[in-house]
């Protein structure tokens, strides 16, 4: 009978683990690509920046978040492909959610100001599963 019991016990306490396994949803996998529509602008020159904050699954990635810094510049405008953003010294996005697989696209445009000669423009994302970041260099000709 005690043997029984403990092996009645193991299979419980494995049942068990299994089952909480099953509940823990494997977190969504973010990342960061962006680049600009010159590298090497002219003061006052326009220049385009394209972020793409994508979703390698495997869930849905919840409450996105952005920041790009638009350092050396004036903000000009921006699409989003959801969800809003606003400007103040930096371009800060709401995405929402992502599904596993899909992308949100952000595009800002902006005016050379020149206060440097060389600088990066950089984007952090991030969300409940995590942060990452890209970024674009950037030469002022």
């Amino acid at each position: 009978i005690r043997g029984g019991a403990i092996s009645m016990y193991k299979l419980t306490v494995i049942g068990l683990f299994i089952a909480l396994n099953s509940l823990v949803a494997a977190a969504a996998d973010l990342t960061c690509e962006m680049t600009a529509s010159t590298n090497t602008p002219q003061t006052g020159e326009d220049v385009t920046y394209t972020i793409i904050v994508k979703n390698n699954g495997p869930s849905v990635a919840r409450s996105v978040l952005t920041t790009t810094n638009l350092y050396n510049s004036s903000y000009k405008s921006h699409q989003v492909s959801q969800g809003s953003c606003k400007t103040g010294g930096s371009l800060r996005c709401n995405l929402g959610a992502i599904a596993d697989g899909q992308s949100a696209d952000i595009r800002a445009v902006v005016a050379i100001t020149a206060a440097q000669r060389k600088f990066k423009v950089s984007t952090s994302v991030s969300g409940p599963d995590g942060r990452t970041s890209c970024m674009v260099p950037m030469s002022i000709n």
